[in-house]
């Protein structure tokens, strides 16, 4: 009886180890992944989850013909402040633009850095007007930081819009967007 007991207790405690061992691996897999997506210096999302994020909503388009937006921003003056105040204050500069195109867009949609100093909005919205709201909002948040005075340095940056319409393709749009 002992024998029984003990195997079925050694049974068990390989397979709660085993299965441990296969929460831990799928953790470390999800994290991977998130970091794969994600820029680097900023934390906001990177080109990959950026043409993730697109890829879905053009699906979403296909299938019910809701239109979504493109937003290109390129920020201003990065190379002024790199050579004026080095680059520990230009990495700041672009988590602070990072920081604050991912509160505008909030729930609406994904902020990403392409590269560089641009960045990307993918926004869940339809109508001119909610993306002007948005677009206004970033505005207004720089502003507010510049106010702040706590940096020698101004923030500020161009932007342009487009939505992705059926029979459109991404690239385009991303194009029109840098355009406009």
């Amino acid at each position: 009886g002992l024998q029984f007991v003990l195997t079925a207790w050694i049974q068990s405690m390989g397979t709660a180890i085993e299965n441990q061992r296969m929460y831990d691996a799928s953790k470390e897999l999800r994290e991977l992944r998130e970091k794969y997506n994600r820029d680097a210096l900023t934390g906001i999302g990177n080109r990959r989850e950026a043409e993730r994020v697109m890829g879905e909503y053009q699906k979403r388009l296909i299938t019910t013909g809701k239109l979504f937006c493109i937003v290109s921003l390129d920020m201003d003056g990065l190379k002024i402040i790199n050579d004026k105040y080095g680059h520990l204050e230009g990495d700041e500069a672009l988590c602070v633009v990072a920081k604050i195109l991912d509160e505008a867009v909030g729930t609406k949609g994904t902020a990403a850095r392409i590269g560089g100093d641009e960045y990307l909005l993918c926004l869940d919205v339809d109508t001119d007007a909610k993306v002007r709201e948005i677009i206004a909002n970033v505005r207004q948040k720089i502003a507010d930081f510049n106010a702040t005075g706590q940096k020698p340095w101004d923030l500020d940056v161009s932007v342009g819009y487009a939505f992705c319409r059926k029979g459109s393709t991404v690239m385009f749009t991303m194009q029109q967007a840098d355009k406009n």
